[in-house]
């Protein structure tokens, strides 16, 4: 027997409800971090472009194409953004890090590639200005401007320290606390470089950068190597 009309029409219905459920539904997990990657984007552009406190969530909104309601949800407010930007840039560069791999299987040499990708990364214009937005927002950012200015990705932090442990294991490296060598070698190669670039006193070109580090890394082995 066929079903009754009404009964016909609650399953059109319920499957039309069904239909604009899907249509209107929850983004799937890629869309989702396409949208993330939106936000981020905008909110990077906008915080170079105006600094923390001059920037905006509505134009911030705009220039995601979203409402700014969805940041709010999100992220809950300006300096939470402010702060996934920051570590998006971070993460950056420690997926650059964990990237380098010497086929040699040689510890030292792993050890000044990774090094030299954290001067690259330092003094690259996005690092630059947003370390100059946590310095001239310091008393607002305080608690954040703690963790990370000067900031040393925690992964990053880790390899450095793995790949001294392996040349010391190694005998390249000489007996020394590992986060002490890390520390002279981040400050030998990438101090200098990054106050300069803070200060506007200095653009640093690739053959700024390659001549810096062929001088800093020989200065790092005199003191560090067997």
């Amino acid at each position: 027997m066929p079903p009754a009309p009404s009964s016909r029409i609650s399953q059109i219905a319920s499957g039309a409800d069904a239909l604009s459920a899907r249509r209107t539904g929850r983004p799937s997990a890629s869309e989702a971090d396409a949208l993330n990657q939106e936000i981020l984007s905008a909110a990077l552009r906008e915080f170079l472009d105006r600094g923390f406190s001059g920037a905006s969530i509505a134009r911030i909104a705009k220039g995601a194409n979203v409402a700014r309601m969805a940041i709010y949800r999100r992220y809950g407010g300006k300096q939470a953004l402010f702060e996934t930007v920051l570590f998006e840039q971070i993460r950056q560069l420690e997926a650059l890090a964990s990237a380098i791999r010497n086929d040699a299987g040689d510890p030292l040499t792993e050890l000044r590639m990774t090094a030299r990708a954290y001067l690259e990364f330092m003094i690259s214009p996005t690092a630059v200005d947003l370390q100059r937005i946590l310095i001239a927002e310091g008393s607002r950012l305080s608690t954040l401007s703690q963790q990370v200015a000067p900031p040393l990705p925690q992964l990053l932090g880790e390899r450095l320290d793995q790949l001294i442990g392996h040349a010391q294991q190694a005998g390249q490296l000489i007996e020394m606390p590992g986060a002490l060598l890390r520390e002279i070698l981040l400050r030998l190669i990438a101090e200098g470089p990054r106050w300069e670039m803070l200060m506007g006193q200095k653009a640093w070109t690739a053959d700024d950068i390659e001549q810096h580090f062929q001088k800093m890394w020989p200065m790092f082995l005199k003191i560090a190597a067997v």
